[in-house]
Protein backbone atom coordinates (compact mmCIF):
# COMPACT_ATOMS: atom_id res chain seq x y z
CA UNK A 1 0.00 0.00 0.00
CA UNK A 2 1.53 3.38 -0.31
CA UNK A 3 -0.10 6.76 0.75
CA UNK A 4 -1.04 10.33 -0.77
CA UNK A 5 -0.99 13.17 0.22
CA UNK A 6 -3.39 15.82 -0.47
CA UNK A 7 -3.08 18.95 1.53
CA UNK A 8 -2.98 18.11 5.15
CA UNK A 9 -4.38 14.90 3.73
CA UNK A 10 -3.20 11.14 3.66
CA UNK A 11 -4.86 9.04 1.21
CA UNK A 12 -4.43 5.07 1.59
CA UNK A 13 -3.57 3.61 -2.44
CA UNK A 14 -2.72 0.26 -3.60
CA UNK A 15 -1.20 -0.09 -7.20
CA UNK A 16 -2.05 -2.64 -9.71
CA UNK A 17 0.70 -5.23 -10.37
CA UNK A 18 -0.38 -5.65 -14.07
CA UNK A 19 2.19 -7.54 -16.48
CA UNK A 20 2.55 -6.79 -20.18
CA UNK A 21 2.03 -2.94 -19.82
CA UNK A 22 -1.75 -3.50 -19.12
CA UNK A 23 -3.73 -0.54 -18.54
CA UNK A 24 -7.25 -0.46 -17.21
CA UNK A 25 -10.26 1.36 -18.62
CA UNK A 26 -12.95 0.93 -16.55
CA UNK A 27 -15.79 2.16 -18.89
CA UNK A 28 -14.06 -0.07 -21.73
CA UNK A 29 -14.21 -3.03 -19.58
CA UNK A 30 -11.02 -4.30 -21.51
CA UNK A 31 -7.67 -4.32 -21.04
CA UNK A 32 -5.19 -2.25 -23.41
CA UNK A 33 -1.81 -3.39 -24.33
CA UNK A 34 0.37 -0.68 -24.09
CA UNK A 35 3.31 -1.56 -25.77
CA UNK A 36 3.68 -2.39 -29.95
CA UNK A 37 1.08 -4.96 -30.36
CA UNK A 38 -2.26 -3.24 -30.52
CA UNK A 39 -4.34 -6.31 -28.34
CA UNK A 40 -6.98 -5.92 -26.27
CA UNK A 41 -8.88 -8.45 -24.29
CA UNK A 42 -12.26 -8.75 -22.36
CA UNK A 43 -12.27 -8.88 -18.91
CA UNK A 44 -15.36 -9.74 -16.04
CA UNK A 45 -17.40 -6.64 -14.98
CA UNK A 46 -16.57 -7.99 -11.68
CA UNK A 47 -12.71 -8.71 -11.75
CA UNK A 48 -10.39 -7.39 -8.89
CA UNK A 49 -8.58 -5.11 -11.62
CA UNK A 50 -11.73 -3.27 -12.50
CA UNK A 51 -12.34 -2.45 -9.01
CA UNK A 52 -8.72 -1.35 -9.05
CA UNK A 53 -8.92 0.96 -11.77
CA UNK A 54 -12.50 2.43 -9.84
CA UNK A 55 -9.95 3.20 -6.98
CA UNK A 56 -6.87 4.35 -8.19
CA UNK A 57 -9.81 6.91 -10.65
CA UNK A 58 -11.33 7.96 -8.01
CA UNK A 59 -7.72 8.86 -6.08
CA UNK A 60 -7.00 11.04 -9.02
CA UNK A 61 -10.58 12.32 -8.70
CA UNK A 62 -9.91 13.42 -5.19
CA UNK A 63 -6.79 14.84 -5.86
CA UNK A 64 -8.39 17.05 -8.74
CA UNK A 65 -10.73 18.12 -6.14
CA UNK A 66 -13.95 16.52 -8.04
CA UNK A 67 -15.02 15.14 -4.78
CA UNK A 68 -18.22 13.69 -6.32
CA UNK A 69 -16.95 11.79 -9.04
CA UNK A 70 -14.31 10.24 -6.43
CA UNK A 71 -17.02 8.84 -4.25
CA UNK A 72 -18.91 7.53 -7.27
CA UNK A 73 -15.59 5.64 -8.75
CA UNK A 74 -15.17 4.44 -4.95
CA UNK A 75 -19.08 3.20 -4.94
CA UNK A 76 -18.34 1.44 -7.90
CA UNK A 77 -15.02 -0.07 -6.71
CA UNK A 78 -16.79 -1.17 -3.32
CA UNK A 79 -20.10 -2.67 -5.40
CA UNK A 80 -17.97 -4.98 -7.29
CA UNK A 81 -15.80 -5.94 -4.67
CA UNK A 82 -17.30 -4.83 -1.17
CA UNK A 83 -14.00 -6.44 0.62
CA UNK A 84 -11.93 -3.74 -0.86
CA UNK A 85 -10.77 -2.27 2.20
CA UNK A 86 -8.51 0.34 0.71
CA UNK A 87 -11.84 1.81 -1.27
CA UNK A 88 -13.52 2.39 1.93
CA UNK A 89 -10.42 4.12 3.60
CA UNK A 90 -10.10 6.45 0.53
CA UNK A 91 -14.12 7.04 0.37
CA UNK A 92 -13.92 7.84 4.11
CA UNK A 93 -11.17 10.39 3.14
CA UNK A 94 -13.33 12.17 0.52
CA UNK A 95 -16.58 11.95 2.95
CA UNK A 96 -14.01 13.96 5.57
CA UNK A 97 -13.24 16.42 2.72
CA UNK A 98 -16.77 16.88 2.53
CA UNK A 99 -17.85 17.53 6.14
CA UNK A 100 -19.40 14.02 5.97
CA UNK A 101 -17.98 13.25 9.30
CA UNK A 102 -20.80 10.57 10.13
CA UNK A 103 -20.20 8.89 6.59
CA UNK A 104 -16.24 9.44 7.24
CA UNK A 105 -16.28 7.40 10.45
CA UNK A 106 -18.71 4.81 8.72
CA UNK A 107 -16.25 4.00 6.44
CA UNK A 108 -13.45 4.13 8.77
CA UNK A 109 -15.22 1.56 10.36
CA UNK A 110 -15.55 -0.45 7.58
CA UNK A 111 -12.60 -0.39 5.74
CA UNK A 112 -10.70 -1.76 9.44
CA UNK A 113 -13.39 -4.57 9.88
CA UNK A 114 -12.02 -5.70 6.34
CA UNK A 115 -7.89 -5.18 7.84
CA UNK A 116 -7.37 -1.80 6.09
CA UNK A 117 -6.09 0.36 8.41
CA UNK A 118 -6.22 4.26 7.79
CA UNK A 119 -3.30 6.38 8.29
CA UNK A 120 -2.78 7.70 11.73
CA UNK A 121 -2.91 11.17 11.26
CA UNK A 122 -6.12 11.25 8.84
CA UNK A 123 -7.73 9.16 12.22
CA UNK A 124 -6.23 12.38 14.45
CA UNK A 125 -7.69 15.31 11.87
CA UNK A 126 -11.12 13.14 11.86
CA UNK A 127 -11.23 12.87 15.39
CA UNK A 128 -10.27 16.59 16.14
CA UNK A 129 -12.95 17.73 13.19
CA UNK A 130 -15.82 15.62 14.01
CA UNK A 131 -15.58 15.88 17.82
CA UNK A 132 -15.70 11.95 18.18
CA UNK A 133 -13.42 9.62 19.33
CA UNK A 134 -14.50 6.65 17.38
Amino acid sequence: MRFIKIGPLVIAASFLALSNSYALSPEKKTYENNTQNSESRERPANSPELAGAYNERGLSYTAKGNLNRAIADFNKAIEIAPDYGDAYNNRAVVYYMKGDFNKSWADVHQAESLGSVPHPDFLKSLKKRSGMEK
